[in-house]
This record gives C-alpha cells, sequence and structure tokens, in this order.
C-alpha cells in the first residue's frame, strides 16, 4: 500500500503506533503537541529505583491512552497532523487487532471534526486474506 501511495507522492510519516509504542514520545495536553520524552535526571541507584523507572516509562507510552476513550487518540493523532503538515489520514479498520481498533469510527469522526481528510480501510493484520487491495487502492 505505501509503495502505491508512494506513486502518487503521498509519504507516511509513521502512526500513532510507531510514535506511541514504539517510539518514546508524549502527548502535551496544554500546547496540544507530541513532545518527546525526557530522559530521567538521573540513573537508578538499585533495583527498586529502576523497576518503578520502567514501569513509569512503559506506562506512560501515549498508545496505552487510547485504550481508554477514543477522544485521547483524536488528540494525539490531531496534534501529529499539525505538527508534521500532513493533508489526511488513513485509518486501518484492523479486525485482527481489536485494542487498537477500539473507538475507530469515533476517531474517524472526531479528526475529520479537527478539519483532517480522513480514509478508512479494513483489513487484518493477522489473516490477509481479510484484506483487498483492490477496493483499498480504488478509495
Amino acid at each position: 500500500m505505501y509503495r502505491i501511495m508512494a506513486g502518487y507522492g503521498a509519504v507516511s510519516i509513521g502512526s500513532l503506533y510507531t510514535f506511541g509504542l514504539e517510539g518514546i514520545w508524549l502527548y502535551d495536553a496544554e500546547q496540544k503537541k507530541i513532545v518527546p520524552r525526557e530522559m530521567p535526571e538521573e540513573k537508578p541507584k538499585n533495583r527498586e529505583e529502576a523497576c518503578r523507572l520502567l514501569a513509569d516509562w512503559f506506562l506512560s507510552r501515549p498508545l496505552y491512552q487510547v485504550f481508554y476513550h477514543p477522544q485521547n487518540k483524536i488528540d494525539m493523532m490531531a496534534a501529529m497532523a499539525r505538527q508534521w503538515n500532513v493533508d489526511g489520514v488513513v485509518l486501518h479498520m484492523n479486525r485482527g487487532c481489536e485494542g487498537l481498533s477500539i473507538g475507530i469510527a469515533e476517531t474517524r469522526l472526531g479528526l475529520i471534526n479537527e478539519g483532517l481528510q480522513v480514509m478508512t480501510y479494513e483489513g487484518n493484520m493477522g489473516d490477509e486474506r481479510e484484506f483487498d487491495l483492490e477496493k483499498t487502492v480504488v478509495r
């Protein structure tokens, strides 16, 4: 799909998944921006401090926040779109990952209300037979 999009001059900047799970970014609600997570001021001194630091580091990832309410996902995706000057958002209605698809319809409407163009496509990351490439390309 990305090669097809590139043929039209489109570039994918990433996703909330890549920014919020594997990348260490945070959503700053006051600034309405995605910001890099700052490194701890000092190294942990013992195992207890190390475990607490790791727990805080992993549990504060933005991706986990989207499970609580669709507005969290809308806010973070809209911030990414504004910061990276995107022209549109592509949402995967993923039947293979119910967690990331929670509130996807609400997310679509919220992003449209933020003034973004949104395209959705359906598929299943666990079963390629549930993805229709031709239909997606037409969309």
